[in-house]
């Protein structure tokens, strides 16, 4: 019956519910496609960080295109961090690629991290010509 309290909640303009109710029955409530639709009408912002911690732990693969859903309505920064704090950085670099336009600090310290770890040298130059945001001497 979870699966059609989703839709009732989504039916009377309850996406945080429906969000949530998705996230706590996922075996049976969750749909990603769904997910990602109610995920563009929460208006409770604490719902897009727990996604992401839900993503990460029950969808993993998916978790760039939850990013790219709610690009718009997220804290790079704390993407960065929460996703950091799970030991799960390298998942999200096609999500950091998109973002890294804002030139965040957060941002561009992931993705130098990244490379430097992955030895993409070429990539690591690109990004410190291209985005100068960042802690120069913790890079070096």
């Amino acid at each position: 019956h979870w699966e059609q309290a989703v839709l009732l909640y989504t039916h009377y303009d309850e996406f945080d519910q429906a969000a949530n109710t998705m996230m706590a029955h996922s075996p049976i409530a969750f749909q990603h496609d769904q997910f990602q639709m109610i995920m563009q009408k929460v208006s409770n912002m604490e719902l897009y960080y727990r996604a992401v911690q839900f993503y990460l732990e029950e969808q993993p693969k998916q978790l760039n295109s939850l990013l790219n859903t709610i690009v718009s309505k997220v804290d790079h920064a704390r993407v960065v961090q929460q996703v950091r704090k799970a030991g799960h950085l390298p998942l999200i670099l096609p999500y950091l690629k998109q973002v890294q336009q804002t030139n965040s600090q957060a941002v561009n310290e992931a993705i130098n991290e990244l490379y430097t770890e992955s030895e993409q040298y070429e990539e690591l130059r690109q990004s410190i010509e291209d985005f100068e945001n960042f802690d120069q001497i913790a890079l070096s």
